[in-house]
């Protein structure tokens, strides 16, 4: 019965790509279904800012329509969407927030919860902030021992420590209009390596320490999981597209022509490869083609990773969360397959490194298992852990009943392991 279904669409805002996932989830069986996807160049966006709201509403209602018509054997409306962001103006606020329940012990609520939360906001989020996320940990009891949940406990004083994501207004807002343009209400703004770790982080890793770098087209965005929480985000302006840039200036080549090279390169880093080795590109003009010296191709490649790197030590660093990371450094995002990126940062910080993909659970589909899915998956996670705790806004997508057939889908099964990923 439809009344039991909701649909929920992933829209993951990137710099270069905008990748999109529509599911189907069933509220009775606590399990969902991805009935449609699309993906395409991103336009109006630069390092995670928007730039061009116009080029960005035309691109974004391009991609919306690849999606929407991607669903087979039904018709369906995109009205509403959980979207994914990162940008350099976001980042972690870390706060503290007491508050007296009475004169007398009482139970402690969940409005009590969020009162600690909002206290903490006005004390510490400037007014040209945008609040995106709030989380709390280290909650105490009339001072106390510390607890990971105090509602349904008793006492007269409630603390806890309120880490707060925010961002520039003005970004987030152009966002806003963008998409309202289109006729679709925003669900939830999701911090983009907070929704990758949803996917591709373990239980086991949120809990003990680690660090999750989703490095995407545009930017390289951070999230420091302890004990089960978000500690500690961030994000580095640059990503993948500024490999292919290195390429085509070093080399004095085509961007398309580099972004292929910086592909193809896999090839050559699987392989010992003599420093003689060469590989022919089109000439600028296509009329001819030129020789590529591999070990210069791979020179250019590893600066830029070099660097990367050095940027991310600094914020870890600067997060105080660095010797903290006991089942170390997991990459995801498109970029992330550059290749000798793993084996660099394994060196580069003295710990364990491996490449990020959602997490395998029943029925998913290898499609949908690669780095550069990372987020649109956590995303319909995200939603997912939303509507099956019973806090969710009413879906308004304008889904028609499908009649007597068989839909090509893919079946993910969520009852057994989404107590595990939330």
């Amino acid at each position: 019965m439809m009344e039991n279904k909701k649909i929920l669409t992933a829209i993951d805002m990137g710099t270069t790509k905008i990748n999109i996932l529509i599911a189907e989830l069933d509220l009775i069986e606590r399990n969902f279904t991805i009935i449609g996807s699309a993906n395409d160049i991103s336009k109006g966006v630069t390092s995670g800012r928007i730039d061009d709201t116009q080029a960005l509403q035309i691109q974004l209602e391009k991609v919306i329509s690849k999606a929407e018509k991607s669903v087979e054997d039904r018709e369906l409306v995109i009205n509403n969407a959980f979207f994914g962001v990162a940008s350099s103006s976001i980042e972690s606020l870390m706060g503290h927030a007491s508050k007296i329940l009475g004169k007398t012990h009482r139970v402690i609520t969940e409005d009590d919860k969020k009162a600690l939360e909002d206290l903490a906001e006005n004390k510490i989020v400037p007014v040209d902030r945008k609040v995106i996320h709030k989380i709390s940990h280290n909650y105490k009891i009339d001072d106390h021992t510390f607890v990971a949940n105090p509602v349904g406990m008793w006492g007269l004083k409630v603390d806890a420590d309120v880490h707060i994501v925010a961002g520039a207004i003005t970004p987030i807002n152009s966002l806003d209009h963008a998409v309202k343009s289109l006729s679709i209400i925003t669900e939830d703004i999701v911090l983009e390596p907070l929704a990758a770790a949803k996917s591709a982080l373990t239980d086991t890793e949120k809990k003990t320490g680690s660090v999750l770098i989703d490095i995407g087209g545009g930017t390289t965005d951070i999230a420091i999981y302890r004990n089960g929480k978000l500690l500690y985000t961030s994000v580095i302006p640059i990503g993948g597209e500024f490999y292919t840039s290195d390429i085509a200036t070093g080399l004095q080549i085509e961007l398309k022509t580099a972004e292929r090279l910086k592909k193809q390169l896999a090839t050559y880093y699987q392989e010992e490869v003599d420093e003689d080795t060469y590989i022919e590109i089109p000439t600028n003009d296509y009329k001819g083609v030129k020789e590529i010296n591999v070990s210069t191709l791979k020179m250019i490649v590893d600066a830029r990773t070099d660097e990367i790197l050095e940027l991310v030590k600094n914020k870890l660093e600067a997060s105080g969360y660095i010797n903290h990371l006991v089942n170390g450094i997991v990459f995801t995002g498109g970029s992330s397959k550059i290749i000798g990126l793993e084996e660099k940062a394994s060196k580069y910080f003295e710990l364990p490194v491996r490449i990020g993909i959602p997490v395998k659970f029943e029925g998913l589909s290898e499609k949908y298992r690669n780095p550069e899915d990372s987020t649109a998956v956590g995303l319909l996670l995200y939603g997912a852990e939303k509507y099956l705790s019973g806090n969710f806004i009413p879906i308004n997508t304008k889904l028609k009943e499908p009649g007597n057939n068989l839909f090509k889908i893919i079946k993910l099964k969520v009852a057994d392991w989404i107590d595990v990923l939330f």
